[in-house]
């Protein structure tokens, strides 16, 4: 996981990102099958290659640009799914603990 903090501007322009995607999709639900299916479409090429990363990972241990390409690609995915659907994929730490 990236532990580098974020700038002022990038947390502005991805919050405003998050907000006009959702809010598009929110209001227009019939761009949502599209959107859905092309954000998908353009990501399943590169799931599928972080899958195989994360299987060459178990098997050998891994090496530091092995887990760079893997935390590249997640961060990718993940920004995107941001800009596409205005939903952040995290599962912050915190929120396990009691």
């Amino acid at each position: 996981m990236n532990d580098t903090p974020k700038s002022a501007s990038t947390v502005r322009y991805e919050a405003e990102a998050k907000a006009s995607a959702y809010s598009m999709l929110s209001q227009n639900p019939d761009m949502q099958p599209e959107a859905i299916a092309r954000h998908y479409v353009c990501h399943a090429t590169a799931a599928l290659n972080l899958l195989r990363m994360i299987e060459m990972k178990h098997q050998t241990g891994g090496s530091p640009d092995l887990d760079q390409a893997i935390q590249l690609i997640t961060d990718q995915i993940k920004t995107n799914h941001l800009y596409s659907f205005g939903i952040e994929l995290e599962w912050p730490i915190e929120t396990l603990k009691p």
